[in-house]
């Protein structure tokens, strides 16, 4: 059993369209001991983020009903005390813009691997900050 797991647990909001790969990343994250809630749509995190705590969203830049960055920019609109992460398959200035605008914490870009996506919710686990930093 991991000892490790329940100290760095962070609950993270893992939005992704694509059934597979949402499937993996949110196995990985279980498996290294975080809690991970999976939906498939901007408006179904905005509700996921009503009903429970997070401490990390991570939505890809492309959903099916709204753009990763308008959800980042409705996740910090809610006054939510929690982190915001971008998947991209891109790489441009303009989302590097985006993203900057919509105080985006991170920007991972490709290639997404579990091992990635599961060091980025450690890393951004509560626990983690730094006093003084929000």
């Amino acid at each position: 059993m991991d000892t490790k797991g329940p100290q760095r647990a962070s609950r993270v909001l893992l939005v992704e369209r694509d059934p597979q790969l949402g499937a993996l990343l949110e196995r990985a994250l279980r498996r290294d001991g975080h809690a991970p809630i999976r939906v498939d749509s901007g408006v179904d995190a905005l509700l996921a983020m009503r009903e429970h705590t997070v401490h990390l969203v991570i939505a890809e830049l492309e959903l099916r009903d709204m753009s990763g960055v308008d959800l980042m920019r409705a996740v910090r609109r809610s006054g939510r005390d929690c982190r915001v992460a971008l998947l991209s398959q891109e790489d441009s200035d303009v989302l590097q813009r985006e993203a900057t605008d919509a105080a985006v914490d991170a920007l991972l870009q490709a290639p997404i691997s579990p091992g990635r996506v599961c060091a980025l919710a450690t890393l951004h686990h509560p626990k983690a900050r730094k006093v003084g930093d929000a």
